[in-house]
């Protein structure tokens, strides 16, 4: 609690904090009470004040989903209570609720209507965003990469969903917000095509090319070829290998080049200097005998 006032940006700038009182742990468990189990935490009765007695609680996870900033309310008969608590109480899926809410629903007639099975959940052109409190902005006839919106197609994400045409031919649900922030471009068509580029690129190759220590000799199929080394040894490698750097000489080669980088170098040039392996010296112990006593 104390952390999150501290760091997280959004209760700094909402000019949120804890009570002086409740800085030290003995005064905060002498006004709120020991935690009644694992599942409850801290919450605040009004999301727009602190912490201090009188405005938190322990609560359950469903009790804090109710209690957000962003939670749609609705009031029936002067009782305000969450769209999803209505929607429960009515027999009416919570989701079912909340979609007709954003498709410009009547917020009563939302959580009340009892839920018929094939309903059509898709959203009408409403004149506000009613969840996000923006206007309502029509994407019809919008060109996003390669999509074409068409018309408003239900609602995904927090955001409207609309039903886009791709260049290809094929047709999609795609989130506003997807097609705002360029996360979606095509139905994968495009994505398609430029593995399809890299893949040319990387698997194209000529007679008399040079990779390294290999030479192109002569083109077996699209993907591989029959190339030379400079020692002379030939051997069929593939032309992505060539290309990405994985095949740079014959295995010969590789070794002895892997041996010269392991031998010593001197300290002004880069010639390798000979392997010595030096002899174990041997001890010599001479044992001189004791002279008598007498």
């Amino acid at each position: 609690m104390l952390d999150r006032c501290k760091h997280n940006l959004r209760y700094v700038r909402r000019g949120i904090e804890v009570c002086e009182r409740w800085h030290k742990f003995e005064n905060f468990l002498a006004d709120v009470g020991v935690r009644p189990g694992l599942e409850w935490s801290i919450d605040r009765t009004d999301n727009e004040k602190g912490y201090f007695p009188g405005n938190c609680r322990w609560a359950t996870k469903e009790e804090q989903a109710n209690n957000r900033s962003s939670s749609v309310t609705v009031s029936i008969g002067g009782v305000e209570k969450t769209a999803t608590v209505w929607a429960r109480e009515n027999g009416v899926p919570p989701d079912v609720a909340l979609k007709r809410i954003r498709g410009g629903w009547n917020r009563i007639d939302a959580v009340t209507k009892p839920y018929e099975l094939g309903e059509s959940q898709k959203l009408s052109k409403p004149d506000t965003d009613v969840v996000l409190g923006r206007p309502f902005v029509d994407l019809t006839g919008q060109k996003f990469g390669r999509w074409t919106v068409i018309e408003p197609d239900g609602y995904r994400r927090s955001s409207i969903a609309w039903k886009c045409r791709c260049e290809c031919g094929k047709t999609k649900t795609v989130g506003a917000s997807e097609l705002c922030r360029g996360n979606s471009k095509s139905c994968g068509c495009l994505r398609r095509e430029v593995i399809r580029e890299r893949s040319i690129k990387h698997t194209t190759a000529a007679v008399g090319d040079k990779f390294n220590h290999w030479t192109v000799k002569q083109l077996v199929d699209g993907e591989s070829a029959l190339c030379t080394c400079q020692c002379g040894a030939e051997k069929i490698v593939e032309l992505s290998n060539l290309r990405l750097n994985k095949s740079k000489c014959c295995r010969k080669c590789s070794t002895k080049l892997r041996y010269q980088q392991m031998r010593p170098k001197t300290a002004d040039s880069d010639t390798a200097l000979p392997v010595v392996i030096r002899q174990p010296t041997q001890l010599r112990v001479t044992i001189t005998p004791e002279a008598p006593t007498v």
